[in-house]
Formats: C-alpha cells, sequence, structure tokens
C-alpha cells in the first residue's frame, strides 16, 4: 500500500533521529498503539510511512492483525516490515498531497472540470485490481488523497464493517446505505458520484439539508442536476454520467467503478492514465505550492 499524508507535518527538527535503518523527518500522526513517521534513508530520495510500535503495545498481537487487514490505503500490497531491536516496524512509501476537501478549500470553487474529471477517473480506478472490484465502504472527501504527484489514493477503507452515518458522511451515502443496507461497490460509485458533483460544482449535492431532508429528497426522487447550481456551459455529457452515479435506484445506476470509470474516461481529454496524473500534478503545483513549500522548507 501508499499511506497518504497531507502536510505541513509535524517536523522533529534540524537534526532528525535514526531508527533503524531509517532517518525520522517527522511526525504523522500517533495512535494508542503506534506512532507513525515520515523517513528516509538519509538522503533525498523517497519519502517513507514508517510505523513504530509503543513499547506497551503487544508486538506479535499487533504484527498478525497487519498482516491481515487492508491498513491505512487501499491501493496495493501488505506494508514491509524489518525488526529494530527485536520489535517488528512496518513501512509503505509516503506520498504527500492533500485531501479532496481541502482541495476544494483552496480552490475556492468548482475545480477546472479536466481536473475533477480526472480525479474522479483516479479514484473509480483505485476502486479496482484488475478483474477485482474493490468496496471502500467509506468514501467521504478526506479519505481521497491526491498526491502532488496526480496520484489519486484512497485513505481508510470501510469494506463492509458498520461506520456510523454523521451529517458529513451522510451527503456521500448512497439511500440505500441511509437505510441500512451493507455498503456495495454500487453504493461506491454513489459516493464518486457525490464527490464529482462537489468537485466540479463548488457545493454539496444537497448543500446544507439536514440528514431527514436529504432522506426524503432521495425518497421523492428529487436530484439535483449540475446545471441547477452551475450554468448551461457545465457538459451535458458529464451531467448525464454524474446523474447515472447518482440514481437513488441502485439497479439504474452504474453496477460498480468499472463501468462508471468507463463512461467517464470516454468524456477526458487525456486518453491514459500516465496523461491524466501529470495533468493533476501540474494542476496541483500551481494550488497547493504554499502547502507543499511548508513541507520542503
Amino acid at each position: 500500500m501508499a499511506v497518504s499524508v497531507v502536510p505541513p507535518l509535524d517536523r522533529l527538527g534540524d537534526s532528525p533521529r535514526s531508527y533503524g535503518p531509517y532517518r525520522l523527518l517527522a511526525r504523522i500522526g500517533q495512535g494508542r498503539r503506534s506512532t507513525v513517521y515520515a523517513a528516509d534513508f538519509g538522503n533525498p530520495g523517497p519519502l517513507y510511512a514508517l510505523r513504530v510500535l509503543h513499547p506497551e503495545t503487544d508486538a506479535a498481537a499487533f504484527d498478525r492483525q497487519v498482516q491481515n487487514t487492508p491498513g491505512l490505503a487501499i491501493d496495493g500490497p501488505p506494508p514491509g516490515r524489518l525488526d529494530v531491536e527485536g520489535r517488528p516496524t512496518f513501512y509503505d512509501p509516503l506520498i504527500l498531497g492533500e485531501n479532496a476537501g481541502h482541495l476544494m478549500s483552496l480552490a475556492d470553487g468548482p475545480l477546472p472540470l479536466s481536473i475533477a474529471v480526472s480525479i474522479a477517473v483516479g479514484v473509480l480506478g483505485a476502486l479496482q485490481q484488475g478483474t477485482r472490484i474493490r468496496l471502500h465502504g467509506d468514501l467521504v472527501p478526506r479519505h481521497v488523497i491526491v498526491g502532488f504527484d496526480g496520484r489519486v489514493v484512497l485513505r481508510d477503507p470501510a469494506g463492509e464493517q458498520a461506520v456510523a452515518i454523521d451529517a458529513h458522511r451522510a451527503r456521500y451515502r448512497a439511500p440505500e446505505v441511509l437505510d441500512g443496507r451493507p455498503p456495495s461497490p454500487c453504493a461506491d460509485v454513489f459516493a464518486v458520484g457525490a464527490l464529482l458533483f462537489e468537485l466540479s460544482t463548488g457545493g454539496p449535492l444537497f448543500g446544507d439539508l439536514s440528514l431527514e431532508a436529504r432522506r426524503a429528497k432521495l425518497a421523492a426522487g428529487e436530484m439535483l442536476r449540475p446545471r441547477d447550481v452551475t450554468d448551461d456551459d457545465y457538459p451535458l455529457d458529464l451531467q448525464v454520467v454524474v446523474r447515472k452515479m447518482l440514481r437513488p435506484n441502485p439497479a439504474a445506476r452504474y453496477e460498480d467503478a468499472r463501468a462508471a470509470g468507463i463512461a467517464l474516461r470516454r468524456l477526458t481529454d487525456t486518453t491514459s492514465a500516465a496523461s491524466r496524473q501529470s495533468l493533476v500534478a501540474s494542476w496541483m503545483g500551481g494550488v497547493g505550492a504554499a502547502r507543499l513549500a511548508e513541507w520542503r522548507v
């Protein structure tokens, strides 16, 4: 997997300490059982996320759990492992980026359509692995990380685990999930559609409506069209795809990320994943330049 992180980080000063073969540069986060650091090998180059267990953590139990869970991201194999002073330590490539929610704040309005569509295509691509469709189950903007290198990474998949639906999460939940059905690949498509609606129009699908009011509109099939909140310049072919991603009836929606991704990719000027990544990276270099500089100093 690749761990994503949003700058600025909690830097450890001009003289980072060593841990095994790594040099610890900054603290990414701290939990009950471990602390995660940004680390390198002592020279400018690839960054890694290094998970260091707290002394009181049961190392053997934690080791078993890490090797049998999807971890922090949804885009690759289990983390690497090394032993330092007889205790397991886990590492992954680290991606510096911004979450989709913060990107909308930085943009202060809708993203350029080419960028919004490219990010959505990246999310749908991250939900696929060859012929297999992955289930995320908790797609919200803060779990979508757009790297300064243009990659799109999904964090904190819930899978089929139950997640409490607060007012923010409800913006991206399919109606059947709000009604108590378990998450599904089709429900993930709805979440990506809600995200794309927000990225491309500058506002959430149901605005500031309460959860109860959203349920009522979904039950009545009252779905905003992007052109309802933008203008007639919003491409009709893109609106058709977004609306199909957001159909209240799952049977009328794209069945999974693959089907939705095919429809969206047909609307892009860039045909390859590398071209879309380059396009997003170029845009990120502008809108996120100040934030990236906070890490580089």
